[in-house]
């Protein structure tokens, strides 16, 4: 029960910052359909990012998220530690059969959204300027983007 509790627990904090990062291909800089925006910024997204947990906590975080995802018939199966963070196996419950193996970075997020995420982040500091602001100057023809800029 306690540690069902936990897994309930977990599950509603990170629903509210990584389940953002995890939906769609979108690359986390531009919005959706609906306008709502994707992918994490200031102060929360720099602490998700630089957050390291142990490999207990990733099992725990991805029960979490199965049991969000209602399947019942699969579990997490092995937790490993690789140099950039940990491999995670799903299997089915009964049998053990692999359903997916999932790469993710020390911080619980998918390696190849995190990767996505230090790109843009490199870009940003080879633009010298806020990704935000960078991004909004793609979008305005190029001779008003250059008298906003000066």
């Amino acid at each position: 029960m306690k540690k069902q509790t936990l897994a309930l627990a977990l599950a509603a904090i990170m629903a509210s910052g990584s389940a953002m990062a995890w939906q769609g291909e979108n690359d986390g800089n531009h919005c959706n359909v609906r306008g709502y925006h994707k992918g994490m910024s200031g102060h929360h997204g720099k602490a998700m990012m630089d957050r390291e947990y142990t490999a207990d906590e990733i099992r725990t975080l991805m029960e979490a998220r199965l049991l969000q995802r209602g399947n019942d018939k699969v579990e997490v199966g092995k937790v490993t530690a690789t140099d950039e963070g940990y491999t995670v196996t799903i299997v089915t419950k009964n049998k053990k059969d692999l359903v997916r193996e999932l790469e993710l970075g020390k911080n619980g997020i998918p390696l190849k959204k995190l990767k996505m995420w230090e790109e843009r982040q490199a870009r940003k500091q080879a633009d010298g300027k806020p990704l935000a602001a960078s991004s909004l100057y793609q979008m305005i023809p190029p001779t008003v983007a250059e008298k906003l800029q000066s």
